[in-house]
């Protein structure tokens, strides 16, 4: 997985350290405000510097300046390898020299302007020489002689090649470090992050019969933020929610999923309330590549096996949460499963919880299609014809499942309540 991020929250040693001590195989690029002669690319391996740039420095004063950066834009990508390796230095010991070095400096800059900083120290690395041409001697046989040329002009060739290659493995290294600089400073900014907030969208009701399902949702991400934001934010950013009325109508979840997405710029959405909303929420969080986290909802269109890359839940499933109350129903209070109704919500929120139901009842050899199932249409209170058909039952009814909204089971219980007060 590729990291990006900028030195003046996570520092250039810190990074170093980090691949050392995890020895892992990656390439760290790093572009600076102050130009490309200022660029890094550094490959590190099985706790190691394998090589690294410095603009046009190479080796270990490479490393040694980039430790001094400050500032610039940082991209680590894992299993990237180097073409050769030209730092044979250990790693720890460059990190503690540099430590030293910066404490030396400190220290120096205290006691008058006469003091300097010490610069990296200069490692000279002989250069490759050809090897010497045979010397041709009369006193040695004339095939000694000739023997002896033979075996020059190979090692000549030989020694050709091998600088030839090396020319071309550094150029190549040259290149990739280019175009890994290049792709960086092409990489478009994170909608909806900034240095100082990432900002996030919720669509949820906030009028109409659902309206409090929204507004608890909100209540309870303002306080997660206003506490996560006292405490310094995610990395000194703080967090902002921009929520938008969707009125639990699919319909309008689409356009209010667009505003947030295309004009309000977010990052990603949180809370969003409702099962036949996130029906539309969720293709176009996918289409979008934009994170859906901790929506209010069980439903199953949210629990894909494999799950969906960007959609994140937080609660059980209806399924698993109304299964779970069939089966305490029967085994603890030992209600028969006949004696046992629905009264669901008519759309895919109550279908997801009804399915639950019927799905613990197969278990104890009960035909879901038997079930007495009763229900209300979405953001209405009229419940009257769900109660009339239950208490209008042939079977008696010890025990209702509820999938509904809060005020919908309110009335459904004040109104069974009202006719059956025993």
């Amino acid at each position: 997985m590729a990291l990006s991020g900028n030195l003046s929250e996570t520092s250039f040693t810190d990074l170093i350290q980090f691949y050392n001590i995890s020895r892992q195989t990656a390439a760290l690029t790093v572009v600076s405000p102050a130009g490309p002669e200022h660029d890094v690319v550094v490959f590190m391996e099985n706790g190691e510097i394998i090589d690294a740039r410095f603009g046009e420095m190479g080796g270990i004063d490479a490393v040694r300046r980039a430790m001094r950066l400050r500032e610039g834009e940082f991209h680590v990508e894992l299993n990237v390898s180097a073409k050769k390796r030209t730092i044979w230095e250990s790693c720890s010991k460059l990190l503690l020299d540099e430590m030293v070095s910066d404490d030396e400096a400190q220290n120096g800059a205290g006691k008058g302007a006469g003091a300097t900083a010490a610069g990296p120290e200069k490692i000279v690395i002989p250069k490759k020489q050809p090897p010497p041409s045979p010397q041709r001697r009369s006193s040695f046989p004339i095939i000694l002689a000739s023997a002896a040329i033979a075996a020059a002009a190979v090692g000549g060739a030989l020694w050709w090649r091998s600088q030839q290659e090396a020319a071309a493995a550094t150029a190549r290294q040259a290149t990739l470090a280019a175009q890994r600089q290049a792709e960086v400073r092409a990489r478009p900014a994170v909608q909806g992050v900034t240095h100082a907030e990432i900002v996030f969208g919720m669509a949820a009701p906030f009028s109409g019969p659902a309206k409090e399902l929204g507004r608890g949702m909100k209540t309870g991400i303002d306080l997660a933020f206003a506490a996560a934001n006292e405490a310094g934010g995610v990395n000194g950013r703080k967090l902002r929610l921009v929520a938008l009325d969707d009125g639990y109508e699919p319909d309008r979840t689409q356009s209010v999923m667009k505003e947030l997405a295309e004009s309000r710029k977010v990052f990603a959405f949180i809370g969003n309330v409702g099962t036949p909303t996130a029906e539309v929420a969720v293709p176009f969080t996918l289409e979008k590549k934009m994170l859906f986290f901790g929506p209010f909802t069980g439903a199953g269109l949210l629990r894909r096996d494999p799950p969906d890359r960007y959609v994140f839940n937080y609660r059980a499933s209806y399924a698993e949460e109304t299964a779970a109350t069939v089966k305490y129903l029967v085994t603890v209070r030992r209600v028969a499963v006949d004696e046992i109704a629905v009264f669901a919500q008519q759309d895919g929120y109550g279908d997801a919880g009804f399915n639950g139901v019927a799905k613990m009842l197969r278990k104890y050899n009960r035909n879901p299609e038997r079930v007495l199932r009763v229900g209300y249409k979405r953001n209405t209170g009229d419940v009257n014809e769900a109660v009339s058909t239950l208490l209008r039952s042939r079977h008696p009814v010890r025990a209702v499942v509820m999938v509904a909204t809060y005020k919908a089971a309110a009335k459904f219980i004040d109104k069974v309540k009202a006719e059956r007060p025993d």
